[in-house]
């Protein structure tokens, strides 16, 4: 039968289901998730003592964790360096293959070169 079942079972169904997934909503205005080098912390960090450390390495922090720094009106790449797969990096190298935008931790990280930006 095509009708859908209220009870749960562990065998798997013979037709797949009609809704598709979905992955998050990405937007420029989120923090990143990835760690700072410098600090080696995340952007919760940065939340716990926003007035502080939104400033910190010359204010640049603040375009990393923009919704945490109250910076969504502004769509630019994170300008600090992050930590992708235990790996220093830039949003110039995300630019330098534009397919890393695949990646939502990258895409949300440098919005501006993964064309988040309106």
């Amino acid at each position: 039968s095509s009708i859908p079942s209220s009870i749960h079972s562990l065998t798997p169904r013979s037709v797949p289901s009609v809704e598709p997934t979905s992955s998050p909503t990405v937007t420029s205005c989120d923090d990143s998730p990835l760690n700072m080098v410098k600090s080696e912390k995340s952007c919760t960090w940065v939340g716990e003592k926003e007035e502080k450390r939104c400033e910190k390495e010359g204010g640049k922090v603040k375009y990393h964790c923009r919704n945490t720094c109250g910076q969504c009106g502004i769509c630019v790449d994170s300008t600090v360096k992050f930590f992708w797969k235990d790996k220093k990096k830039k949003c110039k190298w995300v630019f330098r293959k534009i397919k890393r935008c695949k990646k939502n931790d990258l895409k949300i990280t440098c919005p501006k070169t993964c064309g988040l930006c309106d």
